[in-house]
């Protein structure tokens, strides 16, 4: 397959690992090279990695020589193949910034601005209280590098004067740039305006395997790695049709209420389309509307689900996005059919 990114969707899993198995028979470059490097698929759970070898080797006949890192795995050895000035050990791996973050809080806390920390703090003679602040501010840290890289970097250049834009200066002194936002933006110009990255520093091919969200820099860098190579993402979409503007009940009311004064509700051009998928796919919403914004190609193959239990006339109905089809039809009376079981779980969401 040529270099860019391709993106294959499909709401069958087993459709989606069938793909993939088509494209890791055909070696990648020359044959030679396509045996010493390996296959490398960016995963999100050692379950589905598992789950992974068992059908490559089904449909293959085998699975040999695969890595399956997950996204962040993925990129720390970008930064080390790529980045040869990239340290070791860094300061903002969460574990160590909770550490360096809990020594600096009782100076930090005496100064005017934090009188609230001041006083979270006081009364704390064993330190428990200090290092679960420390824990708690590195991982909001750790999240902001990967989900607000903006948001740092307008830190760093000196905007914003509360206390987590200090706390955040003061930690990162003399380092900036060396956290992973700052990592993956030298990684981008690099694979940018350096066109030999692939002769021997870059795999063959990467592909992604059923993640169900990316943060926008790690989609940035995927779709970079394109130009040098192919990016393969494999994604679940339960819907064939457009679904990135359905809005749920819920959201409707919300919205209406906040344009209220502004625009009359007709004006508004709310779509449902299928409610359960708009109640719980915001997730996968979000994700497909930032997948749009890449040029790639994309690769559908959509399959109606089989037979007449109530859990196909659901999936049937998301599928079409449409509200009350196969399964407003009248349904056996009588026992369930056993096709839809509600558990209890954790929590709602997990439910």
């Amino acid at each position: 397959m040529v270099p860019g990114l391709h993106i294959f969707v499909s709401n069958r899993l087993e459709v989606l690992v069938r793909q993939l198995a088509r494209e890791i028979r055909q070696p990648c470059g020359s044959a030679a090279a396509a045996v010493l490097r390996p296959e490398t698929v960016v995963i999100q759970s050692r379950g589905m990695e598992r789950w992974l070898a068992l059908e490559l080797a089904r449909h293959l006949g085998i699975c040999a020589h695969c890595v399956f890192p997950f996204p962040n795995a993925f990129l720390q050895e970008l930064f080390k193949g790529l980045l040869p000035d990239n340290p070791a050990e860094s300061l903002f791996d969460r574990e160590a910034m909770a550490f360096a973050i809990m020594q600096r809080l009782p100076e930090f806390s005496s100064r005017p601005a934090c009188e609230h920390l001041r006083r979270y703090l006081t009364e704390d003679p064993t330190q428990i209280k200090r290092y679960q602040l420390a824990v708690k501010i590195a991982d909001t840290f750790d999240q902001y590098l990967v989900f607000r890289p903006d948001l740092i970097f307008a830190w760093e250049a000196g905007r914003d004067d509360h206390w987590q834009a200090a706390l955040w200066r003061d930690l990162a002194a003399g380092r900036e740039g060396c956290h992973r936002a700052g990592l993956q933006r030298k990684l981008l110009e690099k694979i940018r305006h350096d066109g030999t990255l692939a002769a021997g520093k870059l795999p063959a091919r990467v592909s992604v395997f059923g993640l169900s969200h990316l943060p926008p820099a790690y989609l940035e860098t995927f779709a970079a790695l394109g130009a040098l190579m192919p990016v393969n993402l494999f994604l679940m979409n339960p819907c064939r049709e457009f679904w990135a503007e359905i809005r749920s009940p819920r959201e409707q009311v919300r919205i209406t209420r906040r344009s209220a004064a502004e625009l009359p509700p007709e004006a508004l051009y709310l779509e449902s389309g299928n409610r359960l998928l708009a109640a719980m796919g915001s997730m996968g919403r979000a994700f497909f509307s930032l997948i749009q914004t890449f040029e790639a190609h994309w690769h559908e193959d959509f399959q109606a689900p089989h037979g007449e239990s109530l859990l196909a006339r659901v999936q049937d109905d998301i599928l079409s996005l449409t509200e009350g089809g196969r399964t407003a039809e009248s349904h056996p009376h009588g026992a369930p059919d056993g096709s839809i079981e509600i558990h209890v779980c954790h929590s709602p969401m997990r439910e």
